[in-house]
């Protein structure tokens, strides 16, 4: 069965021992090859801790005997990992295309997914220096309305897995049936994701998830550190309103929204976006984590999660990612839910109603 656009093999520096060896003539996508090229790149040297278990050959099938010698190659070793990132596809199936062990692909992907964290976490960073470049971003001169000061925008997304070995897998059941766990991100606005959370159930509301890390713990104690010079982030009604994280105005049946406020929403929605257009660029091209993945344990779930975020910003900067896709699995556990303001301390609540007050003025009441 000839492979899609989307499900071709994904390394430049092992394309030919891949094109002549696993998949024949089958034509490589260049998006993914340059992907592939740009990892080996950053990790070459810690690829050494990538060597293969022994592998016996078949006796009768000359094509897999073929192949057997290049599995010592770490090349062709994060290749295979990037094509099980790239295309949800099982153990079995891989073993039935490659001709290589579940335990071998384990082994693979555990040294790969320890050698990205290892290596290139600095990929996922703060806007730091970058900050005004950021704010011009979110706000570029050609739009009417613009929100001022926004470093980045925040939301949640469920990763799909599968029933986890725990005795508390049924946390792990979000409000649409299915296990899964919380990806937490905040992205710029070019959609590189500047901090990243994940591995809280899939029951967890989106404003508990983010409470739970310690990025919010380091916030709490002094925000000014991330947030200088009257700086925020966009959230949706998930999360509470705070100084630094601005959300929309409700609407409740006792209080109409003003002219304004809605007009506000609006603007805040549109520039909020980028997080959104983010999740479906990520899933795009990692379609691992668009259905239930088949790992052992969790942790390597929550390290398949961040490593994916790892490259898709290194795809960013090779302009090599996919058309975005609708993420089906946002915002699961907040149909009609919001952040409950009585978590939020009182003086701390109405200083973000006034900062927030101030903008409506200075964008629609002037």
């Amino acid at each position: 069965m000839p492979l899609s656009r989307r499900n071709k093999a994904v390394i430049a520096t092992s394309v030919a021992i891949i094109i002549d060896a696993v998949i024949s003539q089958k034509e490589m996508d260049d998006k993914l090859i340059e992907t592939g090229a740009l990892v080996i790149d950053n990790i070459e040297h810690k690829l050494r801790i990538c060597r293969a278990p022994q592998i016996p050959r078949p006796k009768t099938n000359g094509f897999w005997t073929n192949i057997f010698p290049y599995l010592n190659d770490e090349k062709i070793q994060v290749a295979i990992v990037l094509q099980r990132l790239a295309n949800p596809i099982g153990y079995r199936q891989i073993e039935q295309t490659f001709g290589i062990s579940q335990g071998s692909v384990t082994h693979f992907t555990k040294c790969f997914l320890g050698a990205v964290l290892d290596s290139l976490q600095h990929c996922i960073r703060w806007p730091g220096n970058r900050m005004e470049e950021v704010i011009e971003g979110f706000a570029p001169p050609e739009l009417r309305r613009r929100m001022p000061n926004v470093i980045g925008a925040i939301d949640g997304s469920h990763i799909p897995i599968q029933q986890p070995r725990t005795a508390y897998h049924q946390r792990y059941i979000n409000r649409k049936g299915f296990h899964s766990i919380v990806l937490m991100a905040i992205v710029d606005d070019t959609e590189r994701f500047t901090y990243i959370y994940s591995g809280q159930p899939g029951s967890m509301h989106d404003a508990r998830v983010f409470k739970q890390s310690s990025f919010w713990e380091e916030l709490m104690q002094d925000a000014s550190k991330y947030f200088p010079a009257n700086t925020h982030l966009l959230g949706d009604s998930a999360f509470p309103l705070l100084p630094w994280l601005l959300v929309p105005f409700k609407e409740h049946a006792q209080q109409r929204l003003t002219r304004a406020q809605r007009q506000y929403n609006k603007v805040h929605s549109s520039a909020r976006m980028a997080v959104e257009r983010a999740f479906g660029k990520l899933k795009a091209q990692w379609r691992i984590l668009k259905q239930a993945m088949e790992v052992i344990d969790l942790r390597t779930a929550v390290d398949i999660v961040d490593v994916c975020c790892i490259l898709h910003n290194m795809c960013i900067d090779c302009d090599d990612l996919w058309e975005n896709e609708t993420d089906s699995n946002r915002r699961i556990n907040e149909d009609n839910e919001y952040a409950d303001p009585n978590g939020v301390d009182t003086q701390i609540l109405l200083s973000a109603q006034r900062k927030r007050n101030l903008i409506v003025e200075q964008m629609f009441l002037r």
